[in-house]
C-alpha cells in the first residue's frame, strides 16, 4: 500500500446524503486531484465534440456535471458510480437537483480540506471547540493544513 493510500484510509472523504427531493440515500465523495482534472478535460472535450466555444458559465456548468458524475456513488457500494457517465446524469438531472448536489459537494470538499486562506476566525474557533470536546474523532478527519493551523494556534497561545 502506498503512502497516499494509507493516508486516504484515515480520512473520511465521503458523506451519505438524500438525493434532492427524495428519501433515496446516495453517497457523495470528494474527488482526487486526478479525477478533478479529468472532469475539467472532459468538460472541455464535450464542447469541442459539438464544435462549440462555450461561455465561462457554460463551461463551469459542464465541469459541475462532470464532477458530479464522478462524485455521486451508490450508498451500498461506494466504489460504484451512481450514473454510467455524464450524459446519463445530464439527461436526468434537473437544475434544482444539480444546484443542491453541487452545494453538497462543495460543503464536503471544504470540510475535508478547508481553505485556510478563506476560513474565518469564527469558523476556526468552532473547529477548535469541537476538537476540545472530541479530539480523537475530529483529529482523524482534519486536513493536514488545518492541523498545521491548529499547531500554530497552540504555539501562539503558549507564547502569550
Amino acid at each position: 500500500m502506498s503512502f497516499f493510500e494509507k493516508l486516504k484510509r484515515g480520512c473520511k472523504n465521503y458523506r451519505k446524503i438524500k438525493y434532492p427531493g427524495t428519501e433515496q440515500e446516495i453517497v457523495i465523495i470528494v474527488l482526487s486531484n486526478a479525477e478533478f482534472q479529468d472532469a475539467i478535460i472532459e468538460a472541455e472535450n464535450y464542447f469541442k465534440g459539438k464544435n462549440i466555444t462555450p461561455s465561462k458559465e457554460m463551461l463551469d456548468d459542464e465541469i459541475a456535471t462532470q464532477i458530479l458524475a464522478r462524485a455521486l456513488r451508490d450508498s451500498n457500494n461506494i466504489q460504484k458510480y451512481l450514473v454510467k457517465n455524464s450524459d446519463e446524469l445530464r439527461m436526468h438531472i434537473t437544475r434544482a437537483e444539480k444546484n443542491s448536489l453541487v452545494e453538497e459537494y462543495n460543503a464536503l470538499e471544504l470540510e475535508c480540506s478547508p481553505n485556510l486562506n478563506t476560513i474565518t476566525d469564527e469558523e476556526f474557533s468552532k473547529i477548535w471547540e469541537d476538537i476540545k470536546k472530541n479530539p480523537e474523532t475530529l483529529l482523524s478527519d482534519l486536513s493536514l493544513n488545518t492541523l498545521r493551523r491548529l499547531l500554530l494556534y497552540l504555539a501562539n497561545q503558549q507564547r502569550n
